[in-house]
């Protein structure tokens, strides 16, 4: 839909939805409850987003007391990790969200939380097992989020995996790996299958965080962020 502009105009944002959407009018169907922006600052910042009004925007959030000023780059990720896990404390791994500006930042950042998880006990240390893999030692344990990272056009029935998709550890073994998904799928996989696919997943890049609802979501803002990816980054929660 995207690259063959013989069959559609030039795609904006949702533009190739668009023209289906006119080409079967009878085939549209309207949504009447959004899942998201449910209090009234959320509905408030996402509308002064979506006019591009940033002032307004950002005058909400402020004012909701949802901005955290960081003094560097090194405070930025040990502010986001920490909240992370506060937020993970309080309302479990699964219901908490993040991004990060870049893929660099999002690796280091994924690995400062799961270490905090780790050292607060929010993850039991007791039932985490050490695998070692070329990128380095990783330690799993019941509750460690992961997401899926396997290369493109890797479509091993064996494992079914969908890139970017979130998963949380339910046993961590020598010999299987559980992990559950967000849309409740189960899949037990050795640690060699899944440590090749799967990474530390608490955080990841705005585009990756297109399409997640949660109930909590941590946005890391900067000079790079326009206001499409800060709308996604306050329209998550």
């Amino acid at each position: 839909l995207q690259g063959d502009v013989a069959q559609l105009r030039a795609v904006g944002a949702g533009d190739a939805f668009n023209v289906l959407c006119a080409a079967h009018p009878d085939s549209v169907v309207r949504l009447e409850t959004n899942q998201r922006q449910r209090t009234e600052t959320g509905r408030a910042v996402a509308a002064a987003l979506h006019a591009r009004d940033l002032d307004t925007a950002w005058g909400h959030l402020t004012a909701d007391r949802a901005v955290l000023v960081a003094r560097n780059r090194e405070h930025k990720l040990e502010l986001l990790a920490s909240t992370v896990v506060r937020e993970i404390s309080a309302h479990g791994s699964q219901n908490v969200t993040c991004d990060a500006v870049t893929n660099a930042e999002v690796d280091e950042l994924n690995h400062r939380i799961h270490e905090r998880l780790l050292a607060t006990g929010i993850l039991d240390h007791g039932q985490a097992v050490t695998y070692r893999t070329a990128a380095g030692d990783r330690v799993l344990a019941p509750g460690t989020v992961l997401a899926v990272r396997t290369p493109r056009g890797d479509r091993s029935a064996e494992r079914r995996l969908v890139r970017g998709d979130r998963a949380v550890v339910t046993h961590a073994g020598r010999d299987r790996v559980g992990i559950r998904f967000d849309d409740g799928r189960e899949q037990a996989l050795t640690p060699r299958v899944l440590l090749r696919h799967l990474d530390y997943g608490y955080a990841g890049t705005t585009h990756k965080v297109q399409g997640q609802t949660s109930a909590v979501h941590i946005a890391s803002l900067g000079p790079t962020k326009d206001v499409a990816s800060l709308y996604v980054s306050a329209s998550r929660a």
